[in-house]
This record gives structure tokens, C-alpha cells and sequence, in this order.
């Protein structure tokens, strides 16, 4: 049995004015980050990315989202997330907040940001109680 060497990162994007013109979706964010890859390391730095790297979940009103990639690229997915600058014609900043090797310590690391980012921004409880559900589907 072969085991996937992967790793896991808890980030956040941070919009130019508080909010995305228009919401996007793990489609548009992966892609972004892809873009980033691809521009930062060329075609070749993208291929080897680009085989383990995939948003795990992505909540679009605290920006928060889990990243999957391979744990010998991640510190160039690192370098070309921190290069984001515009995703779906908005500026924007993404910040990675951990970085882990088990999916159950990036769910317990994304559970408590998305706690804490939607209490800031005023959520109810019944949409903290959604996201939390939300995280602990998230699978291999």
C-alpha cells in the first residue's frame, strides 16, 4: 500500500474593501492558486504542484479555507498563495495560518478560525453550527 505524503494548510483570504465583488466559488479559488503556481515556478513547478493540490473546503463569507498539497511542494504553493494578489477580478491577500500533517489537526485548526472569524463578522449561531458541520465532513 502506498501511503500519499500530503500536508495541510488552514488560510484565509482577506478582500481590498472587506468583500469580493462577486463570491467565488473552490473552482475559482483553486484555479486562482494554480495560476499563482504557474507564474511563480513556470510549467514545470506547476506539474509537481499541481498533482496533490486541492481546496478541502472554502467558506466564502469569513474567507477562510483548507488546502491540500503535497508536503515537498508546500512551501512553493506557500510562496505563490502569498503572491495571490487578485482572484476573480478583486484584490485580495491570502495569508496561511497553519500549516499541518494530519487532516484531523487542520479540521481542529480551521474549526477554531472560522469560530473566531465569524463571531467577528457578527454570524448567529446557527451559521457557526453549519460551517462546524461543514468541517467535520470534509474527507481524504
Amino acid at each position: 500500500m502506498v501511503r500519499f505524503k500530503n500536508t495541510y494548510a488552514v488560510c484565509r483570504v482577506e478582500w481590498k474593501g472587506g468583500r469580493a465583488a462577486e463570491a467565488p466559488g473552490e473552482a475559482a479559488l483553486l484555479a486562482g492558486l494554480r495560476e499563482a503556481v504557474g507564474g511563480a515556478f513556470g510549467a514545470s513547478g506547476l506539474a509537481r504542484a499541481q498533482g496533490a493540490l486541492q481546496v478541502k473546503y472554502f467558506e466564502t463569507r469569513s474567507g477562510v479555507f483548507v488546502l491540500r498539497c503535497d508536503r515537498a511542494e508546500f512551501r512553493r504553493v506557500w510562496a505563490a498563495a502569498t503572491l495571490l494578489t487578485e482572484l476573480c477580478r478583486t484584490t485580495c491577500a491570502v495569508r496561511v495560518l497553519r500549516r499541518s500533517g494530519s487532516l484531523r489537526a487542520c479540521k481542529a485548526a480551521a474549526r477554531s478560525e472560522l469560530t473566531a472569524r465569524l463571531e467577528s463578522l457578527g454570524a448567529g449561531p446557527d451559521a457557526l453550527r453549519a460551517a462546524r458541520l461543514q468541517i467535520d465532513a470534509i474527507s481524504i
